[in-house]
């Protein structure tokens, strides 16, 4: 348990921060590290609460493995603050179960997590049930993205748009992908010796001898490479299998279909 305050000047509430950005978030206005210590001290200020830390991350929130937050809880387990204020739920966690691990460790150690954005204060029964919500329903919103985001790129990949880097066997004109006769000869001999039971090793030595050179223009080939293709079986498979024309990326008719 911790020490109760015995003088008048500790009946300040002593708190740090969190703050956190992903590599893709550092330069969308109103997430970078310093829009968040700016919400993170005006907040304390006007509860008069004393903010003693702010401990940032630039790193993806989809676990707890970052340098900032593992320092936090080391030194939330040396009694030094009694909350955290961060300034949206998402800044501490992306996943439920990881939110609940959290809430559970600041419970043992009676830490409160405060959260501006979301108005959320956990230090009571109330603002922890909220929490909860909150953090399921975000985890729900980015799965019904991911899913979304990966529906549109199926979309494109069977209508040969671009949708990222040029696979190999294809050729970029404008927004289209046309295919490449030289690379899909080297995917189709890629696919028939796996077929014929060749290990990832095995193919990517046998290119490798041939002077074939990978989808990095280098002359070795690795066994990842190799799996990477297999993956995009499908994206092959319209063209090695007929379905378009090795010249123009036009859909071919097919006669009983």
């Amino acid at each position: 348990m911790r020490k109760k305050r015995t003088h008048p000047e500790q009946d300040r509430l002593r708190v740090v921060g969190y703050a956190r950005v992903s590599t893709e978030e550092q330069a969308q206005q109103g997430v970078s590290l310093s829009a968040q210590r700016e919400r993170i001290e005006a907040f304390c200020t006007a509860r008069n609460w004393e903010l003693r830390r702010i401990y940032t991350d630039v790193a993806s929130g989809k676990d707890l493995r970052r340098p900032g937050l593992q320092q936090l809880l080391a030194d939330g387990r040396r009694g030094l603050f009694e909350a955290v204020v961060f300034t949206k739920l998402d800044r501490l966690s992306r996943r439920v179960l990881d939110w609940g691990r959290l809430q559970e460790e600041m419970r043992r150690l009676e830490i409160g997590l405060v959260s501006i954005a979301e108005g959320l204060d956990d230090t009571t029964p109330m603002g922890r049930a909220m929490a909860n919500i909150v953090a399921t329903f975000a985890q729900l919103e980015r799965e019904v993205i991911g899913e979304r985001t990966a529906a549109a790129l199926r979309y494109k990949r069977d209508r040969l748009e671009v949708y990222g880097p040029t696979p190999y066997g294809f050729k970029r004109v404008g927004d289209r992908l046309l295919p490449n006769a030289r690379e899909l000869a080297v995917v189709e001999d890629i696919f028939a010796r796996r077929e014929r039971g060749a290990s990832l090793r095995e193919i990517a030595a046998a290119l490798a001898q041939r002077g074939v050179p990978s989808p990095t223009g280098r002359p070795e080939w690795s066994a990842e490479a190799i799996r990477k293709l297999l993956r995009n079986a499908p994206l092959y498979g319209k063209v090695i299998n007929g379905l378009l024309d090795r010249t123009t990326g036009q859909r071919r008719a097919r006669s009983g279909l």
